[in-house]
């Protein structure tokens, strides 16, 4: 008999010993970043207000970019544990060799259930499994239809034959949005049945700021940070990655061909890797606009809210989105966001969002233009369909329950 407990279902006979595989992260902040540390801090507090029947035991394992963000909160509850997981030999080794350890880890841990947050569970391991996909890019990565696919290298065969081991398993499969489980269908003919859908939200960092936007202390605080940034309100931002699918190279052309007059407006950039440096400054170094262009090195998390909030468009037009976080996190705080018409950033909502054929420079930048020119805003939530990672978590948590009972009557 299921247990309904502030909108948690939890069978009142069943305990979990729940491993909880976070993955690791090469640049911590991204979305897959934002993700796992959401799950860690929503299932602690789900564990701490006893809505998790404190029966349950969790098992988190993760290198430092995450726990050590979350250990300084030492938990008040018995039932969390955490693994540090060594880095050997970088991340890519380091994530080779989780599939080959872990598995072995979680029967001396005694888990029953994994869950694996970061695209790929453990092909080797005989415990129940639910593995979070949030895109297939290290298999297939984003191309345009106007380019040529590239090659496929051998981390792309690797993981595109990871992926179809681990679909072969009896696990169970969750992603947070419609397009990338039909993908997985499409590709790996998983049946619908094995894939569930849980969109993403905002962490509790754009949470609580949403909260705020009306006030005079957040009011004051923007204002501080854009002062001691030397920023006008009203740039243009761009989030600088080397990664191919995040169209830098295009994004900054849009932004080279506008008007002088809308240049005036200023442009933020504000780099999200190592590599992206080299590549922006590569991509400006012959421009006449020095003046109207800031370069930001990656901004703390409890920052990006006012880095957000200060600018009129962030200028988003990837290839590829799993879910297209940075978009939603705009428009939670009712900025204007260009962006390629993927379905998940078009599913949340368009007052705010000016699409484009992210193949097409001048396309991104006819876009800019419209958003540039356009002043209207949004009074109140207008389409925007928000949603915290808080609510994200406990619908997983639930799912927990269900994977098991179904593994344990099995």
């Amino acid at each position: 008999m299921a247990l309904v407990r502030n909108g948690l279902a939890w069978d009142n006979t069943a305990k979990m010993k729940i491993g909880i595989y976070l993955g690791r992260y090469e640049h911590p902040q991204g979305g897959l970043w934002v993700y796992a540390r959401s799950v860690m801090l929503e299932v602690r507090r789900l564990l701490e207000s006893g809505e998790l029947t404190g029966r349950n035991e969790v098992i988190f394992y993760g290198d430092r970019s995450l726990l050590d963000s979350v250990q300084a909160i030492e938990p008040r509850v018995g039932a969390i544990r955490y693994r540090l997981l060594p880095t050997i030999g970088g991340r890519k080794v380091s994530l080779l060799l989780d599939q080959l350890i872990l598995p072995f880890v979680f029967v001396r841990d005694r888990v029953e259930l994994v869950h694996a947050l970061a695209n790929a569970g453990f092909v080797f391991s005989r415990v129940p499994q639910i593995v979070t996909v949030h895109d297939l890019f290290q298999a297939w990565p984003a191309t345009s239809a106007t380019t040529k696919r590239r090659k496929s290298t051998l981390v792309n065969r690797y993981y595109r034959t990871l992926f179809r081991r681990q679909f072969n398993m009896p696990i169970s499969i969750l992603t947070d949005s419609t397009e990338v489980a039909q993908e997985i269908t499409h590709r790996y003919g998983v049946h619908e049945s094995r894939i569930r859908v849980v969109p993403l939200g905002v962490d509790e960092v754009f949470a609580n700021q949403l909260k705020r936007l009306d006030e005079r202390n957040f009011r004051e605080k923007l204002s501080e940070w854009l002062v001691a940034h030397k920023l006008q309100p009203g740039y243009v931002l761009i989030l600088a990655s080397a990664e191919p699918r995040k169209n830098l190279k295009r994004t900054i052309g849009a932004w080279l061909r506008l008007p002088d007059e809308l240049k005036r407006c200023g442009l933020v950039v504000n780099l999200t890797d190592a590599r992206a440096e080299t590549l922006v400054r590569e991509l400006l170094q012959s421009t006449d606009d020095a003046d109207y262009l800031r370069i930001l090195p990656a901004q703390p998390r409890d920052a990006l809210p006012y880095l957000f909030k200060g600018a009129s468009v962030l200028l988003h037009p990837t290839l590829g989105e799993g879910f297209g976080l940075p978009a939603l996190e705009a428009v939670t705080l009712k900025g204007k966001v260009v962006s390629g018409a993927l379905p998940s950033i078009a599913d949340l909502g368009d007052d705010l969002i000016y699409f484009c054929n992210p193949s097409d420079e001048t396309d991104i930048n006819r876009a800019l233009v419209s958003a540039l020119q356009n002043g209207r805003e949004v009074q109140g939530e207008g389409s925007i369909k928000f949603r915290t990672m808080a609510e994200t978590v406990r619908e997983t948590v639930n799912l927990y329950e269900e994977f098991y009972l179904r593994f344990r009557d099995a």
